[in-house]
């Protein structure tokens, strides 16, 4: 009976890690995706010139605010393991980076029995961040920088401060997420009496080369911009963001369970700071505290420089969340308080479920329609929604001699036509590979068999508005996919609908999904075309 036991406490400990398998078999797609051009682009750099000084100082460029290091690493050893750059299954091993940092944070922070286990993979192990999951930069960027950042933390819990500051270096290699947690770092070297004017001298020494090769790049918002985005629909966005299951309740849970939860954070933060005072620190209450303090204000400057919140920072949400309710436990100890965290993580697993599910198959259409239109154009007309007049710009795409070496920018800026053009140079070299698989997603396949003339001589031109058309559909039917081809003598563009996420309490009201579309005149090449809607409900 007790072997039975231990089979289903393993069984359920696995499934959330089994449904992360699962989702990233689903959804992902081997295609390039946003900034996944430019690191493509540096292995290309890497394998045409080799290993020197110029291809050095590349590695350890500046993009956007990050050092990308390891994400370039990664991306060139399966290179120069299979010749070919699998974007889906660098996915995948970003997934494991992060699974792996799943298993040392509970062996580090939840070894006091099997409900504080469960409690912390079914947190972790959410599916909310669809964009880590689902995009092989990212996943590697933020998982990689997770894992090695957390492993300076056990090894400055332990007094290694050696082996500490070499991971905290790696992190700082991984992305700028970790650079936030450099305070927190010197103040738990403090603690452990190991600050000397050499580790001062390191940690200034880092900084300086970190932040010596970094240009602006114009995404971080101005003061006056910060203080006008906060109208009523942002603040309830940061709420949102702020704590699980992120809105997939309603915005009444959302704002009852944020007042709930602020309030526990305040009491855990006290007691830190009295534990810290009084030197009541334990190894696993340092762990602990680290990755609450580091989170909350990873999710402070998040909220403070992006106007729009991506789902791959919500992990940051989900950490502080995590901590507050380990810490509880450090705090006073309690088999009745850990079967009620546990069965909170996994009403917040379940409720954020179908939305996250939802978002999953939205970026799962996005990265298809992006594939249709470059196998069938050579080329992508757009970057984004940025209203760049580059349609009378010839050509859209271009053949890059096996010997030519790119300029790689420190930022992808939609407005730049020759970001395009990049863009569009080294996806056509990965989609032309013998190893890139060129069938079309199912959802696709099955709609262009079931086509509708809606418009017939649709015409975009110079004196189209920017808004070029926009549908909404509404369906009852989850396995409904509809987009939008249009169809001239030498071009297809295919649009795809993107579905709202609707909450639980939403959709149990109004049991249907709306599904809209916009095109924007950049979106579209000048010319006049034939506009069908594409639909399956298989």
């Amino acid at each position: 009976m007790c072997s039975i036991k231990k089979i289903g406490i393993y069984s359920l400990f696995l499934s959330p890690l089994i449904v992360l398998i699962i989702f990233w078999y689903i959804f992902s797609i081997d295609i390039p995706w946003y900034d996944d051009v430019m690191v493509l682009a540096f292995t290309r750099n890497w394998a045409i010139r080799g290993f020197d000084f110029w291809i050095i100082k590349q590695l350890f460029a500046h993009y956007n605010e990050h050092i990308i290091v390891i994400t370039k690493l990664f991306f060139w050893l399966n290179f120069k393991l299979s010749g070919y750059v699998n974007l889906s299954y660098l996915v995948l091993q970003g997934m494991m980076l992060y699974i792996a940092f799943i298993l040392l944070f509970i062996k580090y922070t939840s070894s006091r029995g099997v409900y504080l286990k469960l409690m912390t993979v079914f947190m972790l192990a959410n599916l909310t961040y669809d964009e880590g999951y689902l995009w092989a930069m990212s996943s590697i960027q933020n998982f990689a920088s997770l894992l090695f950042t957390f492993v300076a933390i056990i090894y400055m819990a332990k007094s290694k401060i050696s082996y500490s500051f070499l991971f905290l270096c790696l992190g700082l290699l991984s992305s700028a997420q970790t650079l936030v947690f450099i305070p927190v770092w010197v103040l738990g070297v403090q603690y452990r009496g190991k600050i000397t004017w050499k580790i001062v001298g390191l940690i200034l020494a880092v900084l300086t080369f970190y932040f010596s090769g970094y240009q602006k790049t114009g995404i971080q918002p101005d003061m006056n911009s910060i203080l006008v985005s906060f109208d009523k629909e942002r603040i309830i966005s940061i709420l949102t963001f702020f704590t699980p299951p992120f809105g997939s309740i309603g915005k009444t849970f959302t704002l009852i369970y944020f007042c709930f939860e602020c309030l526990l954070l305040l009491i855990v933060y006290y007691r830190i700071i009295i534990d810290f005072k009084s030197q009541q620190f334990t190894e696993r209450k340092i762990i602990i505290a680290s990755v609450l303090i580091w989170s909350s204000l990873i999710m402070l400057v998040t909220v403070i420089v992006r106007v729009e919140i991506e789902s791959r920072y919500l992990i940051y949400p989900i950490l502080k969340t995590t901590c507050i309710y380990l810490y509880l436990n450090e705090m006073s100890p309690s088999v009745k308080l850990n079967k009620v965290m546990f069965t909170m993580s996994i009403f917040f697993y379940l409720s954020s479920f179908f939305p996250s599910i939802v978002k999953a198959k939205n970026t799962h259409l996005a990265m298809a329609t992006l594939k249709f239109n470059l196998l069938k154009n050579q080329a992508t007309f757009y970057y984004g929604t940025d209203d760049v007049d580059s349609r009378k710009v010839n050509p859209y795409v271009s053949e890059l001699k096996a010997t030519k070496l790119v300029e790689i920018p420190n930022r992808l800026n939609g407005r730049i036509f020759s970001h395009l053009l990049l863009f569009n140079q080294i996806s056509n070299e990965q989609i032309k590979s013998v190893k890139f698989t060129r069938e079309l997603s199912s959802s696709i396949s099955q709609s262009l068999s079931k086509s509708n003339l809606i418009v017939k001589n649709f015409q975009v031109d110079s004196m189209s508005p920017f808004i070029v058309y926009q549908k909404e559909l509404r369906t009852k039917n989850w396995f409904e996919t509809n987009f939008i081809l249009l169809k001239s003598r030498n071009k297809s563009l295919l649009f795809n609908f993107k579905r709202n996420v609707p909450s639980i309490i939403q959709f149990a009201q109004d049991p249907q999904y709306i599904n809209q579309l916009i095109i924007y005149k950049n979106m579209v090449p000048y010319g006049q075309y034939d506009m069908y809607l594409l639909g399956n409900s298989n």
